[in-house]
C-alpha cells in the first residue's frame, strides 16, 4: 500500500525536459486550473508538483487525452503520456496533439473507449452512454457512436434472429449514415446499413440505386457481399459473391448438383484452375470429429491450382468417421496422407504432430471444416517468394453462413480481414527458430505469427491483402461462436490473458526462449485454455483492475508477495474517470512479471477457483462488474476502503460520490460465496462507510507497513 517513493533525480529531469520543450504555458495553464491560482504556488510549480502526476495538459499544445488515444502502446504502461512524449515520441515523430492533426480521431475516440467496455468487458453501462453520444451530439462523433451500437445490435441478432434487434440494428444504422460527414466512414456505413436492412425483410436497392452507387464509387465488394441477404434464390446469392471476387481478379464460383447438401458444402471453383508448378507445399489440416466438413476442406485442397502439394490430415482421436474419410480421400488422391492420433491433444497439438512429418520447403495450414478458393496457395507462393526478405505471409477472408449470406462484420465494419488460419511459411528456417506452435486450444495461431516477426523482423511476416481468398464456414459451434473462448471482433476472456501473457514473454524474453518444444510453453496461459476445467485450489483470490501500476496494483503486489501459496487474480475495471482517459483492459506491467513468476494466476470467465479468503482492494472496481467472471468459491470476502464513499472537491466544495458500499456488498454477493467485511483504512473512513449504508465494517484498520495482517 506504499507509494513509490519520490525521486528527486527523476524529478530534476521531468523539469529540464519540460523547459527544453516549450509546452508549459503559464497563463493557459492558470486559467485552465483554477486550483492553481487557489493553492499559492505560481503555475509552473503547482504542475511540477501536482498537474503532471494528476495528467493535466501543460499548454494548450499538448493533448494527454489525444497521444494516449492515438498511441495505444503508451496506455497502460509505466509512463504517463507527456513522459512519454519528451523522453521518446518527441524524436520518434510521435505528434503532441493526435486530434488536431487527425479529426476522425477525436470523433471517434469516446465511442471506441465504451465499445471496448461494452464488447470486451460486457459492461451495459457503455450502451446507455453510446446511446446518449449517437443522440446527444452531431457529425463524426455521433455516426461512430451509432455505427458501434448497430453492430452490436448486428451480434445480438446473430444469436438470437429476433426481428425486433434486426430493427434496432436498422435504426442505428441510418441514424449513423444520417450523422457521418467523412467519406470513408459514409462508406462503411452503407455495409452496416445494408446487413441491418436485409435482416430485417426489407426490399433491396433498386437497379437505379446501385447504379448511382457504382458511379460515386461505392459499389464496393463489401457491398456486393451485403446485397447476398436479400436474394432468396441460390443462383442470385452466388452472383453477387462473384460480383465481390471479379473486383479482385478471382475466378467466380460454381455450385455443385448436390440437392441433400447445403449451399455452403456445394461450393466449387467455376471452371478447372490452369495448374501452377513449384516447390512442395505440405498443407496441415487437423481434424477432430470432422466428418460433416472434412471432405469439403480436402476438395478445396484437392482443387487448388497449385498443384505440388503434400496434403497431411492430422486426426485428433475422433470418434466419428473422419478417419475413414480421410483414408478414402488418401486412396484417390496420393498427395493426401493420414496421421492419427491416439489422444485429442487440440488443433495445435495435432499440428504440431503434422508439422514434423512434414516433407514440404513450405507449409501452409487449412482448417478441417472451411472451403477456400482454388487459387489461395498459388497466389500466395506468388507474394511470398516475390519478395524480398519474406518468410511467410496470410491471406484474407470473409465468413459466410450455410445459406451464402453473409452477416458477420467486424467492429470496423468490413466483412473483409486476415485469415490467420492461412499462414504460409518457409518450413526450415521457422521450425529452427521457432519450434512448433504454442499447444494452448485455441487463439495460438497469432501468437505464432508474433513470434515471427520478433525473431525474423516486423515485415518477415507479410499480412497480404488478397481479397477473400478463403470463404470460412460461419455457424453455430465454431470457436468463434459461442461459449467462454468465443471470438467476434474482439478479444476476450482467457484470450485476452492469453495474448498479454504471450506479448509480454515476447518483449523480454532472449529470441532462444521464442523456440518451443511441444507441450513446453515458457510463459503461462489461462487453465481453461489448456483444456483443464478443473476447480483450482488456491491460498488466496484478489479481485482489482489491472490496468494500471498505481497505489491498487502496489497494494495487489504486497498481498500476494504476503500470501503463503498461489494466488488468482480477478480482472475488474474501474469506472472511467472524468478526463475519460480509460486505458485499454490490459494487464500493466508490473502484474504481468508478478504472473510471469509462476505464483500468481490469471483467473478467467469459464474458469472455477476456490480459497479460503478473497480480498478486494479497490470498492471503486466493484461499481460495474465485467459482464463475464470465473466462478468463486470464498469462505470470506474482505473490501478495503482508503477512501471514503464520497470525496470533496477543494476547489469547489462540491461532493462527489466515488462508490456505494451498498452497490458493493450486492456486486461482491454476484461475484463470490462467504462473508463480506469492511476493512478501512482510518477510523474516519470507517465512520463515512457506516453513514453510506456498509454492513459488517470491521473494527480492524488497514495498515500501510504489515500488508499480510489483512490475510490473517
Amino acid at each position: 500500500m506504499n507509494r513509490l517513493p519520490w525521486d528527486p533525480d527523476a524529478a530534476a529531469l521531468r523539469e529540464r525536459l519540460l523547459a527544453d520543450s516549450g509546452l508549459f504555458d503559464s497563463e493557459w495553464y492558470a486559467a485552465r486550473y483554477d486550483d492553481a491560482a487557489r493553492s499559492g504556488l505560481d503555475p509552473w510549480t503547482h504542475f511540477l508538483a501536482f498537474g503532471w502526476d494528476l495528467g493535466r495538459d501543460p499548454g494548450p499544445t499538448f493533448d494527454s487525452r489525444a497521444y494516449l488515444t492515438r498511441y495505444c502502446d503508451v496506455l497502460g504502461s509505466e509512463t504517463d503520456a507527456l513522459t512519454h512524449y519528451l523522453l521518446h515520441g518527441a524524436k520518434e515523430g510521435r505528434s503532441a496533439n493526435p486530434f488536431a492533426d487527425d479529426p476522425v480521431l477525436s470523433a471517434r475516440a469516446l465511442s471506441d473507449m465504451l465499445r471496448i467496455r461494452l464488447n470486451v468487458l460486457g459492461q451495459r453501462s457503455a450502451l446507455r452512454a453510446l446511446q446518449r453520444v449517437a443522440c446527444d451530439e452531431h457529425g463524426d462523433q455521433a455516426a461512430f457512436a451509432a455505427r458501434d451500437l448497430a453492430l452490436w445490435h448486428l451480434r445480438q441478432w446473430r444469436e438470437s434472429e429476433r426481428l425486433e434487434t434486426a430493427k434496432t440494428a436498422r435504426h442505428w444504422a441510418n441514424l449513423a449514415s444520417e450523422s457521418a460527414v467523412d467519406p470513408i466512414l459514409r462508406g462503411r456505413l452503407l455495409t452496416v446499413r445494408l446487413v441491418a436492412e436485409a435482416i430485417s425483410g426489407m426490399q433491396p436497392p433498386s437497379q437505379a440505386q446501385l447504379g448511382a452507387w457504382a458511379e460515386e464509387g461505392r459499389l464496393t465488394p463489401e457491398i456486393w457481399f451485403a446485397l447476398t441477404g436479400f436474394e432468396s434464390t441460390e443462383a442470385d446469392r452466388l452472383s453477387k459473391i462473384n460480383q465481390a471476387l471479379r473486383a479482385y481478379d478471382l475466378a467466380p464460383l460454381a455450385l455443385r448438383p448436390n440437392a441433400t447438401s447445403n449451399l455452403y458444402d456445394r461450393l466449387d471453383s467455376a471452371s478447372p484452375a490452369n495448374p501452377v508448378d513449384g516447390p512442395l507445399v505440405t498443407v496441415l489440416i487437423a481434424a477432430y470429429n470432422a466428418e460433416a466438413t472434412l471432405q469439403t476442406a480436402l476438395r478445396a485442397m484437392r482443387g487448388q491450382s497449385w498443384r505440388n502439394l503434400e496434403i497431411l490430415v492430422i486426426d485428433d482421436a475422433s470418434s466419428d468417421h473422419t478417419a475413414e474419410i480421410a483414408r478414402d480421400a488418401a486412396e484417390a488422391d496420393g498427395r493426401i496422407r493420414l496421421i492419427s492420433q491416439s489422444q485429442n491433444g487440440g488443433a495445435y497439438a495435432a499440428r504440431n504432430v503434422g508439422l514434423a512429418a512434414a516433407r514440404g520447403a513450405y507449409v501452409t495450414i487449412h482448417d478441417a471444416d472451411d472451403w477456400c478458393h482454388p487459387e489461395r496457395i498459388s497466389r500466395q507462393m506468388a507474394i511470398l517468394t516475390e519478395t524480398e526478405g519474406a518468410i511467410a505471409c496470410t491471406s484474407e477472408h470473409v465468413r459466410i453462413q450455410p445459406d451464402l449470406t453473409l452477416t458477420r462484420l467486424s467492429p470496423e465494419a468490413h466483412f473483409l480481414t486476415e485469415n490467420t488460419a492461412s499462414l504460409l511459411f518457409e518450413r526450415l528456417p521457422v521450425v529452427e527458430a521457432l519450434g512448433c506452435w504454442d499447444e494452448v486450444r485455441v487463439a495460438a495461431d497469432n501468437e505464432f505469427i508474433r513470434r515471427m516477426r520478433r525473431i525474423f523482423g516486423s515485415k518477415a511476416v507479410i499480412s497480404a491483402e488478397t481479397g477473400p481468398l478463403a470463404l470460412l464456414r460461419d455457424q453455430h459451434g465454431s470457436a468463434v461462436r459461442g461459449g467462454p473462448l468465443s471470438i467476434d471482433g474482439y478479444v476476450t476472456g482467457a484470450r485476452l490473458a492469453y495474448l498479454d501473457a504471450q506479448e509480454h514473454h515476447h518483449r523480454t524474453a532472449h529470441p532462444s526462449a521464442l523456440c518451443y518444444a511441444p507441450g513446453d510453453r515458457p510463459f503461462p496461459a489461462p487453465q481453461i485454455l489448456r483444456g483443464n476445467i478443473d476447480t483450482q485450489t488456491l491460498s488466496l483470490l484478489v479481485a482489482a483492475d489491472p490496468r494500471r501500476p498505481d497505489r491498487v496494483m502496489q497494494t495487489c503486489l504486497q498481498l500476494i508477495d504476503a500470501a503463503a501459496g498461489s494466488v488468482g487474480f480477478i480482472p475488474l475495471v474501474r469506472p472511467i474517470p472524468p478526463c475519460q482517459l480509460d486505458p485499454p483492459p490490459r494487464v500493466c506491467p508490473a502484474l504481468l512479471r508478478a504472473l510471469s513468476a509462476g505464483k500468481l494466476r490469471h483467473l478467467c470467465p469459464g474458469e472455477t477457483a476456490s480459497a479460503s479468503l478473497l480480498i478486494v482492494p479497490d470498492p471503486e472496481a466493484l461499481v460495474e462488474l465485467p459482464g463475464a467472471l470465473p466462478s468463486l468459491l470464498t469462505e470470506r470476502v474482505r473490501l478495503l476502503a482508503d477512501h471514503s464513499p464520497v470525496s470533496v472537491l477543494p476547489s469547489t466544495g462540491r461532493q462527489v460520490t466515488r462508490y456505494d458500499p451498498v452497490a458493493c456488498e450486492a456486486a461482491i454477493r454476484n461475484m463470490a460465496s462467504g462473508a463480506f467485511e469492511w476493512w478501512a483504512l482510518t477510523p474516519t473512513i470507517r465512520a463515512a462507510l457506516t453513514r453510506a449504508g456498509a454492513t459488517n465494517v470491521g473494527r480492524k484498520l488497514l495498515t500501510v507497513t504489515d500488508p499480510g495482517r489483512v490475510l490473517r
